[in-house]
């Protein structure tokens, strides 16, 4: 028996713009929209980017990407997704592995959860 679901994602409301990219990991998926990142599906071992109640989320919401800034910097210099973006930090590549995710910005930043 194979359980089908669907997931339309509006171009419209929270996630304004259209998707640009995608990219599936073993139970769950990245895609980019407009440069917000989102993510749904099994979290058991964060590969979401981000907190989900039960380990699981089927609603695409926003990574939460860590502060970005020099590695002289601690854990970074101040600065979250929301103010990258102000910026011209984006998305330029992304990628998914059974249980984790990994993403490249435009500024060289590389970020990478999950387990793997």
């Amino acid at each position: 028996m194979c359980l089908r679901e669907y997931i339309h994602i509006y171009a419209c409301g929270t996630h304004k713009g259209r998707a640009t990219r995608v990219a599936a990991g073993g139970a769950f998926t990245l895609i980019l929209m407009s440069e917000r990142l989102l993510s749904l599906g099994a979290n058991n071992f964060g590969q979401l980017g981000r907190e989900t109640v039960d380990g699981f989320d089927a609603t695409p919401l926003v990574v939460d990407l860590p502060p970005l800034g020099g590695c002289d910097e601690g854990e970074g210099g101040g600065q979250g997704a929301e103010a990258a973006e102000g910026v011209g930090v984006s998305v330029r590549e992304m990628s998914c592995g059974h249980e984790h995710a990994i993403v490249a910005l435009s500024d060289g930043s590389v970020f990478v959860w999950g387990r793997g």
